[in-house]
Order: C-alpha cells, then sequence, then structure tokens
C-alpha cells in the first residue's frame, strides 16, 4: 500500500551561511511520521570520521517513545536486540588501504532508535558544524539504501530518476564494525512495519562490491520448518571471512538474520567437519554469531560448537570442500 501523497512543496535554495541545527523529531513532535512537511534541509552531508573504539561506544540502539502527555513515563522492560550487536567482543581488522577524511577528533555519533509497539526505526546523527555548533540529521531508515564504497557506507536517498542522493556518509576502519551495522540497518529497516517505500531502497547485498565481498560458497540450510540461505564470504579490502545466514525467501529474502567470523579458523580444515545426512559441524565459533533477530538463537551443541544441518546432503559437502579449499589459499591477512 503506497503512502498517501503529499502536497508539492517549493524548492528550497541552499542559504549562503550555515542552516541552524536540525531536531530530531523528538523533541517537538508528538508524531513519527510527517504526511505534510518536507525533511529538513541539511547544511551538508554529514560524513563520519573513522569509526574507533571510542566513537564506537556512542553507537547504540534506544526505545524512543512520543507522547503529548507530561506525565507520560515510556516503558523499560523492552530492550532491542541490537543492544548486543556492537558490544566489542568482534576482531577488529583493519581495511587494507582504508581512506580517511581529515576529521578534528571523533565528533559524530550514530544511534539507531527503535519504536517497540511497530518496530519503527530511525538513525540519528549529531556531529559539529563548521563553526563548532552542534548538528543533528535524523532519518526513517526505510527512506534511506546503503551503498558501500570499501571501506565506507553510503546512506542514501533515492530520486524518481533511478539515482540518488547521499545524505550521509559513515568511515570505518574495521571491516567487522562495518559488516554489524550494515547487517543491523538491514535487519531493522525490513522489520519496520512501514512498507519500504520504493524498490530503489532495497538493499542486496550491498557489502559486494568492486574490492568488497566475494562469495564462496552459497547453499540452503534448515532450522525446524525454517529454510534459510547460508553464504560463506570473504573480504578482498580485508581479508575478514565470515558466514552470514538469511531468509531463502517471502518478503524478507536476503535480509541478514545471523553472521559469525571465522577468519581466526582459515587454515584449519578440520573446523567444519561433515557429519552425516548433511549436517555439518563447527568447531568452535568465537565470538558467537550475531544474531538480528529477537529471540532467534542459531543451532548448536555445547557452548561453542555450532550446527549446520543442510537440506541437500551434496551442499553440505560443498560447503566442507570449499572451506578446505580457501584454507589452502595463501593470505597475508594471517
Amino acid at each position: 500500500m503506497r503512502p498517501p501523497s503529499t502536497p508539492r512543496v517549493p524548492g528550497i535554495r541552499a542559504p549562503a551561511r550555515p542552516v541552524r541545527t536540525p531536531s530530531s523529531p523528538s523533541e517537538y513532535s508528538d508524531q513519527w511520521d510527517y504526511s505534510v512537511r518536507p525533511p529538513p534541509l541539511a547544511p551538508e552531508v554529514p560524513i563520519s570520521p573513522t569509526f574507533t573504539s571510542i566513537s564506537s561506544q556512542s553507537l547504540d540502539s534506544s526505545q524512543t517513545s512520543y507522547s503529548s502527555d507530561p506525565y507520560y513515563y515510556p516503558p523499560t522492560v523492552a530492550i532491542h536486540w541490537s543492544s548486543e550487536i556492537f558490544e566489542g567482543r568482534h576482531s577488529e581488522t583493519p581495511f587494507r588501504d582504508a581512506y580517511q577524511l581529515p576529521f578534528d577528533g571523533n565528533q559524530l555519533r550514530v544511534r539507531l532508535h527503535w519504536r517497540p509497539m511497530d518496530s519503527r526505526a530511525r538513525i540519528l546523527i549529531m556531529t559539529k558544524g563548521r563553526f563548532g555548533e552542534d548538528l543533528c540529521y535524523c532519518m526513517p531508515i526505510v527512506n534511506l539504501k546503503v551503498i558501500r564504497n570499501i571501506s565506507s557506507l553510503q546512506l542514501c536517498r533515492a530520486r524518481r530518476d533511478g539515482t540518488y542522493d547521499m545524505w550521509a556518509r559513515l568511515n570505518f576502519d574495521t571491516y567487522e564494525r562495518m559488516a554489524l551495522f550494515y547487517n543491523t540497518f538491514v535487519a531493522m529497516k525490513h522489520q519496520d512495519r512501514r512498507e519500504i517505500p520504493h524498490e530503489n531502497l532495497l538493499d542486496h547485498l550491498e557489502l559486494r562490491c568492486d574490492g568488497g565481498e566475494y562469495e564462496i560458497f552459497g547453499g540452503a540450510i534448515k532450522h525446524g520448518e525454517l529454510r534459510h540461505a547460508l553464504r560463506l564470504f570473504k573480504d578482498r579490502s580485508s581479508g575478514v571471512v565470515r558466514l552470514e545466514a538469511s531468509a531463502l525467501r517471502g518478503p524478507m529474502r536476503d535480509v541478514p538474520l545471523w553472521t559469525a567470523f571465522v577468519t581466526r579458523y582459515v587454515g584449519d580444515p578440520a573446523w567444519a567437519f561433515y557429519e552425516a545426512g548433511g549436517l555439518v559441524s563447527l568447531a568452535a565459533v568465537r565470538p558467537r554469531p550475531y544474531v538480528f533477530l529477537s529471540g532467534y538463537e542459531p543451532p548448536h551443541r555445547g557452548r561453542d560448537e555450532y550446527l549446520l544441518d543442510f537440506a541437500l546432503a551434496d551442499d553440505a559437502k560443498q560447503f566442507v570442500e570449499s572451506w578446505t579449499g580457501l584454507c589452502r589459499q595463501p593470505s597475508p591477512y594471517r
């Protein structure tokens, strides 16, 4: 169902001087969406410094409720699954020739806000202007598409002619944090009950690009009655190897369900072991897989041993062969 049409708004000429700080909707409205108001004019595209252990601590998810009642107190029990994603357990593999823009310190923060009643999600970017003033940029994430450019993710708005306008650019110095941000963003975007307004805003394996990820293996796995697509990726820019499971079919097709960074096990062909009947056991996965759906847990046996139950036995054998072949490849990152 298409969103209601909005009145045409006259074009706005960018002022010569910086526009005053845009405010997020939570500061002055009890509505989540604006049906007649255009998005605030941003004075410039917000561009992050390279994410570090300092700036990344501000990348979080929080519950945001809106009410005009001054005596309304939002519930405190709802905790979003993404709060466990950026806790720092993953390894940090630097990009090979990462491009960094000059910024004065880590002056940019990114927050993902979530509303429990309908899983509506927004991204809030807080940074400093050229004169040191505070700037805030807020956007529903269903209105943005992620496009990777080596060590950065561009958050773009779609135009009617099929092109994109860059709304923000986030630079990363480690691949793992980029992959986690991308998967979290895409998962929250598709879990939002508001439909994505245009097919040009759909994200399809955007970490694959020139100099980016390539697929080593792809096959179907099962978990009870569920069927998932399992892919083994390697990133050209960093050398990181990871597993990713996503929905195999339906409206959530290719939306990340979980991912695991397994670079540390490359070089050990016995890490992936074919048992029988299409079952492959992974000797250990540390840190454990990052899950992008509340309440879901990948099949495992014991504390660290995870199981891949393939729909076809031939795919299971091919996965083990692909892993063995990967272990034989010389790599400057091991």
